[in-house]
């Protein structure tokens, strides 16, 4: 009988040692492999409006109640100057949380607008993204046509802008009509 176990020893691989290999395979970047991205800087600016607000919420219970939360000052004044104040720090935080979060576009906008591009037909072999938000893709397509098609998709894709190919050129190593190509594009901000 032929099982997929029996296809595995046939070909020298235990099914241990395929279901190994499967779990191992990690096609991103060496960069962002140990990198998460996420929303850190929101989730940091949720923390503290979640500290501030009831602290501002028990410093006016305290103030209405007379306590020691209760402003010294009398005039309203005073209690424009302190507001003024308390709003000057928090803006001050903010801005200090702003520099926390990741600059650039989210990867994974990027690789669905790639998704969303690429016409049945052809794919991409290789995706480099720079720090300076260039995406540069090498990969192969069935003919001419749709490599016109993938370029002018990627084009009019929001994600992108200055889209160019670098190079095309017919490759002879396939059986079937295969273009290699190199595209370059900026990633939108």
């Amino acid at each position: 009988s032929c099982t997929p176990a029996s296809i595995c020893h046939g070909f020298g691989f235990s099914p241990q040692g395929v279901a190994a290999m499967k779990k191992e395979i990690n096609l991103l970047p060496a960069a962002m492999r140990s990198r998460r991205i996420g929303n850190q800087g929101l989730y940091i600016l949720l923390s503290i409006v979640l500290v501030t607000v009831p602290a501002l919420l028990g410093w006016l219970y305290g103030k209405q109640a007379g306590g020691a939360g209760a402003l010294t000052a009398s005039s309203p004044g005073a209690e424009v100057e302190m507001l003024q104040q308390e709003t000057r720090r928090l803006e001050a935080e903010y801005r200090a949380l702003d520099k926390l979060k990741p600059r650039g576009s989210d990867y994974s906008s990027v690789l669905k607008a790639i998704e969303d591009s690429l016409p049945s037909g052809a794919w991409i072999t290789e995706l480099e993204m720079s720090s300076d938000g260039e995406v540069l893709f090498r990969g192969f397509c069935g003919s001419w046509d749709l490599l016109g098609t993938l370029e002018d998709q990627m084009t009019s894709c929001q994600e992108f802008r200055e889209v160019d190919l670098k190079s095309a050129a017919r490759d002879l190593s396939w059986s079937l009509p295969t273009i290699k190509f190199t595209i370059v594009a900026k990633i939108s901000e």
